[in-house]
């Protein structure tokens, strides 16, 4: 089972999940996306609550922000992988526009 792990802080992240979501279905093995939100703005919130309705994926909110790698090990925690290798799997996507998040 491959588990994608994404913590996120006041950012819109509907797209990079889309977009995973396609990647991992073209894999042929099970998959989960996991979206770890850090006591974002509403605003974002209301937006990222959408993941929650994409097959194998799920949003989950935390009422504080906690800070990024916190919020990673929190929810890696609930990972169902027998057998992982978390520092491989942690890397900073860029958004779309170029600027850091």
């Amino acid at each position: 089972m491959l588990s994608i792990l994404i913590p996120t802080y006041n950012y819109v992240c509907v797209e990079l999940v889309r977009d995973l979501q396609q990647q991992a279905a073209g894999l042929g093995c099970p998959y989960e996306i996991l979206v770890a939100d850090d006591g974002s703005e509403e605003r974002n919130k209301l937006e990222n609550r959408k993941i929650n309705r994409m097959p194998f994926c799920k949003y989950v909110e935390l009422q504080e922000n906690v800070g990024r790698a916190r919020c990673f090990w929190m929810r890696w925690a609930t990972c169902p992988l027998r057998y992982s290798r978390p520092n491989a799997t942690v890397r900073r996507a860029a958004p779309a526009n170029g600027k850091r998040m």
